[in-house]
């Protein structure tokens, strides 16, 4: 009887800890603010030597879970819309001006969206 009361326990908890781990699709895992901060590593080092505000702009990216999204700079109150779609690979974004496709790459809390020449602006989620 203990043997038959064991494994349905354990089939239980084998089913209730696989109900809790949810499937998400790649656009579903850059909803949020992402920010890029050029130089955002020696900022603390050079604010000394310059110390106009304007020369620390951070680049701000924010993605919602209906395919729409916004992206502003710290320095500005102007935004710009867009939709988007994102297969886990492939940034699309669509604006007013057009449509474009950039490589894009999520680990954890940081999306590389590649800039050209080889170099990928690095993300940090913020939210």
């Amino acid at each position: 009887m203990k043997r038959i009361v064991a494994v349905i326990l354990l089939v239980l908890s084998v089913f209730t800890l696989s109900s809790c781990l949810k499937d998400t699709s790649p656009e579903e895992e850059i909803v949020g603010v992402w920010k890029y901060a050029h130089n955002e590593e020696y900022r603390e080092y050079i604010t000394e030597a310059i110390t106009d505000p304007g020369a620390y702009v951070d680049l701000y990216y924010e993605f919602y879970a209906d395919g729409t999204g916004k992206t502003y700079l710290s320095t500005d109150d102007n935004e710009m819309t867009f939709t988007y779609t994102y297969d886990g690979e492939t940034l699309t974004i669509t604006n007013k001006d057009g449509s474009f496709d950039t490589p894009a790459k999520l680990k954890g809390n940081v999306l590389s969206v590649y800039a050209g020449d080889g170099e990928y602006l690095d993300l940090k989620r913020q939210k």
